[in-house]
């Protein structure tokens, strides 16, 4: 089984995105978790196995589930980044994928089709050894 990403190491990831990038302070968990559970269901109810797949919902779920004042597109894209290393799975630089998550926000597309389009587009920038 995948590791999960809990909310914690997802606040620690969006408190390093303002860090680097900066932005305004503030979280409400209780969106976080809703988005995070969105994340679980997925895998738990649905039997989702596909690394790809399972990112892109992290990135999905967060970026669209608003839990955070400032910062919740680039706290999705780090996270799904983040699962994908946790995986062994390193992206290439400059893909474009901050352009996607800011189109992937204003799509009005359910989120299975958002995920499915992003886990199609990701694995065309893995770094292949």
């Amino acid at each position: 089984m995948t590791p999960i990403i809990n909310i914690e190491l997802i606040i620690a990831i969006h408190d390093n995105v303002l860090e680097i990038s900066g932005g305004a302070v503030g979280v409400d968990k209780n969106k976080l978790a809703g988005a995070l559970s969105r994340v679980e269901q997925q895998i738990h109810y649905n039997e989702l196995n596909d690394v790809f797949e399972i990112a892109s919902w992290y990135a999905v779920a967060i970026a669209k589930g608003h839990g955070f004042v400032d910062g919740n597109k680039r706290t999705g894209l780090s996270t799904m980044l983040t699962f994908l290393d946790i995986q062994g799975i390193s992206i290439k630089e400059s893909t474009g994928l901050d352009d996607m998550m800011v189109d992937m926000v204003e799509s009005q597309l359910p989120h299975e089709i958002l995920v499915q389009k992003l886990a199609i587009y990701i694995q065309y920038f893995v770094i292949r050894e």
